[in-house]
């Protein structure tokens, strides 16, 4: 009987399919176990931001209490009462499920208060700085031959050290002597040290271009371009800025006094709201400056939902003297990631069409008849985020999911979730709600022994449930 002949095509076909089988499963498996690993790292880093803004916040909390009325922290009166208020800021973020913004608040106050405590250990040592926040292109060298470096939070810097922003740059420096910079965009300066009007070594920078401003504490700041010198005296606001190509430099006192000489031996002395210009080494008499305006909406912390509204109006007080008004809004509050930059309003409001969300921040000045621009008035922020709108034929509660509490001796801090676009009550007092639906919310009890705590969800047709949690409280 003839064998059967085996068809080599066919055996090859075969063995072919085989092995792309193999490599196709072995594939989706890696794929499969990707896609896995990304949402389980999403979820580990949701979770380890929430906790570790929770860390930083009664971290800074504590801190703050700690410092508050402790020997020799006048000096840093201002500086205290910055973070105090970021940190309040960052409570608030919490509670509204804002985590990531709140983490960003309460590092730049944990920050802040770290360098207090610090500068007090060091006592009345000067010329020593620290980076309190970096945005974009900023970097740092150590004296006349280091190498650049990024810069980054809490790095400290010492007399003779260089610092330089990109295009889209910026950053918060805190000197030990209480002096606050906020260091603009394409700047690159010097620490180094001037007299003082009592001829004691003061901190100071050289700047080689750029755009400074600067806070004083309780001791005068010194800044110094190619062909002038400004002392800014304490508890004062003001800015430096200098452009290598014209060669100018603009000196301005927004609050308290700036003393200026210029190489050529021309002096002026600025108030409040005053600026000189130096040129061909010599000064301009002094001119006035416009005040901030004082924005009136929208109001802080204002949260739109991109459903019902594309656009937001903003307005503030008209400024006397003003031709025209510099408006920014961007992402960040050093406003690097500007997405508007503009200095052509000539009334005091304008329309911003709404395309994404996100959290914003938006800041106004005035330029008077002269082209004189005068401060930024304080950042204000507001929130874009999506939420479904109700139905009228809706009949279904909203769903309201709770966590367990969260005990700090009268401090309670409750947490759930319930449908995007729901509104929270906790106690009858409204709560933030994120875009996703989840909610916290801190609350106080005084009430010794077990309470019931409320929490309501109501969705957009009027639909609510109640959820009751038991709490004990234990006063001490």
């Amino acid at each position: 009987m003839a064998g059967v002949k085996r068809n080599p095509n066919r055996t090859g076909w075969y063995s072919i399919s085989v092995d792309s089988l193999r490599t196709l499963l072995t594939f989706l498996v890696l794929v499969v176990l990707g896609v896995v690993g990304y949402f389980a790292f999403r979820a580990w880093k949701r979770d380890f931001v929430q906790r570790e803004a929770e860390r930083l916040i009664l971290e800074g909390e504590a801190q703050v209490e700690e410092l508050t009325g402790r020997q020799g922290t006048t000096p840093f009166a201002n500086e205290l009462e910055k973070a105090r208020r970021e940190l309040h800021d960052a409570r608030r973020e919490f509670e509204a499920v804002n985590h990531q913004q709140a983490l960003d608040d309460a590092q730049s106050a944990t920050s802040l208060l770290a360098w207090i405590t610090e500068a007090l250990a060091k006592g009345d040592e000067v010329g020593e700085a620290q980076f309190l926040s970096a945005a974009g292109e900023v970097s740092f060298r150590r004296g006349e031959t280091g190498e650049w470096q990024p810069a980054r939070s809490r790095l400290v810097l010492a007399v003779g050290d260089y610092v330089r922003t990109g295009e889209r740059g910026s950053a918060e420096i805190m000197f030990a002597n209480g002096t606050l910079y906020t260091i603009r965009a394409n700047t690159l300066f010097r620490l180094s040290q001037t007299k003082s009007s009592s001829g004691k070594q003061e901190q100071a920078i050289r700047m080689d271009y750029g755009w400074v401003n600067l806070n004083t504490s309780r001791q005068e700041s010194g800044v110094s371009t190619p062909d002038a010198e400004a002392v800014v005296d304490r508890d004062s606001f003001a800015s430096v800025s200098y452009d290598r190509d014209s060669k100018e430099a603009r000196f301005v006192s927004f609050e308290g006094k700036v003393s200026v000489a210029a190489s050529d031996g021309t002096q002026r002395q600025l108030g409040q709201r005053e600026q000189v210009v130096q040129a061909q080494k010599g000064l301009s008499q002094a001119q006035e400056v416009p005040p901030a305006p004082v924005p009136s909406q929208p109001p802080e912390n204002l949260q739109l939902n991109l459903a019902n509204t594309d656009r937001l109006a903003f307005a503030w007080e008209p400024v006397a003297g003003a031709t025209r008004y510099a408006l920014q809004v961007a992402r960040d509050h050093l406003f690097v990631d500007t997405i508007i930059d503009r200095s052509d309003r000539t009334r005091p409001g304008a329309t911003l069409g709404l395309r994404g969300e996100g959290t914003f921040f938006w800041r106004v000045a005035a330029v008077n008849r002269a082209g004189v621009a005068g401060a930024w008035s304080e950042p204000r922020r507001f929130r874009v985020a999506s939420f479904g709108v109700g139905d009228a034929g809706d009949k279904e509660p909203p769903h309201l999911a709770l966590q367990n509490p969260e005990s700090y001796g009268t401090i309670f801090i409750l947490g759930g979730a319930t449908e995007p676009g729901a509104q929270v009550e906790v106690n009858g007092e409204p709560v933030a709600v994120a875009s996703d639906g989840a909610f916290r919310k801190t609350i106080q009890l005084t009430q010794e022994g077990w309470n019931v705590v409320s929490i309501r969800a109501r969705d957009a047709s009027g639909n609510e449930t109640e959820r009751r949690q038991r709490v004990f409280v234990e006063l001490y």
